[in-house]
């Protein structure tokens, strides 16, 4: 796991009261994210943006080796069992200087509307096949010249004013929430924010049943409201 996991999500914001699968325990399996993050403004924005949706946002890096390791976990929940009141999000990381190439490929990718062709293929590229190995602005035009992306289409996307506010905005984002280890998810509805991760929950599939979990909660407690 990069870095150390969240000690200042040991703060509980004491909130309304919800009750999720009993299995999952609070402290253990999740954190409720404190009230002052909630209220930070670009949170804030992300929850306005997406106020009638159950917003999952995973937090992630190419170049995480665990966030490579859990990739097919997420494909197969996001194929098979993702709920459709449920957002999901990607949320790319900087922990290092590195990694802001490889933000700024994810949403080129975005951009260019190739993001479900290089997704798994960027992380297989670093990890598996080794064909990446630099996150050089070079090395990453010609990783998206195999999937049809011109040099021309590639620079002009990967250097606008979008796809640079895209990857400050994410890095903001990840900031705001504090996040210093990934992969991290947090499911956010009407009863806050919460943290969860596979080693809060013990295993990859322990970690969606924690999402479900969360997220029907965040759900019903959405229909309530509209209610």
């Amino acid at each position: 796991m990069v870095k150390k996991i969240f000690g200042f999500f040991l703060v509980i914001f004491v909130g309304a009261a919800f009750a999720v699968n009993p299995d999952f325990k609070e402290g253990k399996h999740y954190q409720q994210v404190p009230y002052e993050i909630t209220e930070n403004e670009h949170v804030k924005a992300l929850a306005q943006a997406h106020k009638n949706q159950v917003i999952v946002l995973e937090f992630f890096s190419y170049g995480c080796h665990w966030c490579n390791e859990l990739e097919p976990h997420i494909r197969l929940w996001l194929e098979q069992k993702k709920p459709d009141y449920v957002i999901f999000i990607r949320n790319p990381v900087v922990f290092q200087n590195a990694w802001v190439n490889l933000s700024k490929a994810y949403y080129t990718a975005e951009s260019l509307n190739k993001l479900d062709k290089t997704h798994a293929a960027m992380f297989k590229a670093i990890h598996t096949s080794h064909k990446l190995t630099t996150a050089s602005e070079k090395d990453l035009e010609d990783f998206f010249k195999s999937y049809g992306v011109s040099k021309d289409d590639f620079t002009k996307t990967f250097e606008s004013f979008g796809v640079e506010q895209a990857y400050k905005q994410a890095n903001q984002l990840a900031s705001a929430f504090k996040i210093t280890s990934i992969p991290a998810f947090i499911v956010m509805g009407p009863n806050g924010a919460f943290l969860t991760s596979t080693r809060m929950a013990g295993s990859e599939a322990a970690l969606f049943e924690v999402i479900d979990a969360l997220s029907e909660e965040e759900h019903r407690a959405l229909v309530t409201h509209e209610g």
